[in-house]
């Protein structure tokens, strides 16, 4: 089981900072929409009916844009090298993680 650490303050109404093991976000929304920029520079966007417990949640990557964005080419689409833990078998990106977000086993 991994460790994990998060802590939310309060910097003005709608908006919080998020802090984590991971670095530091930020949120900004009102009931049943917010806006996150993720520690990881990734960005969310959730929608959900305030005190039903439904949600629906968008992300996308840094500098990513929201809609339906096609692209023209498949050779345009970068390629990740993958792989998975030898522990659980949970896929990661080669590079981008030391420890796996699953078990916690560290990565070589």
């Amino acid at each position: 089981m991994g460790f994990r650490f998060r802590k939310s303050f309060k910097i003005a109404p709608g908006i919080r900072l998020n802090m984590s093991k991971s670095g530091i976000g930020m949120s900004a929304g009102v009931k049943g929409f917010r806006v996150t920029k993720r520690a990881d520079g990734r960005v969310q966007r959730t929608t959900s009916i305030p005190g039903t417990g439904i949600s629906y949640v968008e992300t996308h990557a840094a500098g990513g844009s929201f809609g339906n964005s096609q692209v023209a080419d498949a050779s345009e689409v970068p390629t990740r090298k993958t792989t998975t833990c030898p522990n659980c078998g949970h896929r990661y990106t080669i590079g981008k993680a030391n420890f796996c977000s699953q078990c916690g086993q560290q990565l070589v």
